[in-house]
């Protein structure tokens, strides 16, 4: 598909939602998002306010105490379901990817295989990553046991121009240490943050463990 083709064919698309609780939500107060190709309008995407805001933090919130719990095999799994549908949705992800921001075929390949390539390196150190440890305590006679537990709900703003992969100290090394996280995508590539929240949900994360914004 050609650049032009690519860039005119998403004025048909309906605005984009956003991801609370498992739910998409259409917001009243869209804003517009422009073609990185040929700066022309493309498509509305929805706004998030305070009330959103608030209502994606409860989900996390409320999502977190049973995600903390779910065994490290649970986790693995949904991450090698994920990185199975980026690898399905590849070229659609890479299509996004080159209209939104404006890159060539090749970075935007690189940008949907590291996603997949991320989610099963992840997948593949999680059990190892959380397992408990015996630490050599300083005094003799002493003993001691390392448990690792999970943090809470963790916010990730990503950067302006940042598209498909979870980074490293973003959604999905948190996720799979489980907690629950709210992404605010960047409002430049809006649709790119939107395909990570349909992957993960459409894989089995369960509801209010990801939101994004």
């Amino acid at each position: 598909m050609t650049l032009s083709k690519l860039a005119g064919a998403s004025t048909l698309r309906q605005a984009i939602p956003l991801w609370i609780n498992g739910r998409q939500r259409v917001t009243t107060n869209p804003f517009t998002v422009h073609s990185a190709i040929t700066e022309k309008t493309i498509y509305q995407c929805s706004s998030a306010s305070s009330t959103d805001a608030d209502d994606a933090l409860a989900a996390a919130s409320a999502a977190f105490p049973a995600w903390a719990t779910t065994k490290p095999s649970f986790r693995r799994d949904i991450l090698l379901r994920s990185a199975d549908l980026f690898d399905k949705r590849r070229d659609e992800l890479e299509d996004t990817i080159r209209e939104e921001i404006g890159t060539d075929a090749g970075f935007a390949r690189f940008n949907t295989a590291s996603a997949a390539e991320m989610l099963r390196d992840a997948a593949g150190r999680l059990s190892q990553s959380l397992m408990w440890q015996i630490p050599h305590p300083r005094e003799n006679g002493q003993n001691a046991l390392l448990y690792k537990v999970s943090y809470g709900v963790v916010l990730r703003i990503a950067p302006l121009e940042r598209s498909v992969p979870p980074r490293r100290s973003a959604t999905l090394y948190p996720i799979a240490a489980g907690n629950s996280c709210i992404l605010k995508g960047a409002e430049m590539s809006p649709r790119c943050f939107h395909h990570i929240g349909e992957i993960f949900h459409e894989a089995g994360l369960p509801p209010g463990v990801l939101n994004v914004l």
